[in-house]
């Protein structure tokens, strides 16, 4: 996933490769790396496109491992799990 267009598609081995381009010189372009799922709707004239990631990024990923288990977390008791200080605190 990239800035602009794609302009190709291909495949090697287990991995997809795109080629994009933009219309206009860019001082700055973004892309990821990943496992994208493509959504596609239309309203009128205007197509939009989104891209997923299959699998969480590593900070997502560190998020769902930190409250997998809000059960375990609340059984340690105030201040004992790993989201220590992380709430609000009456009369602060």
């Amino acid at each position: 996933m990239a800035t602009g267009q794609k302009t190709g598609e291909t495949t090697d081995g287990k991995e997809l490769i795109t080629t994009w381009k933009s219309d206009i010189p860019l001082a700055a372009a973004g892309f990821a790396f990943g496992d994208y799922k493509l959504f596609t709707d239309k309203v009128g004239d205007v197509e939009i496109q989104v891209y997923a990631n299959n699998q969480p990024d590593d900070l997502l990923q560190s998020i769902q491992r930190a409250f997998n288990n809000p059960v375990d977390e609340l059984a340690l008791g105030p201040g004992g799990g790993s989201h220590a200080g992380a709430g609000l605190r009456s009369g602060t």
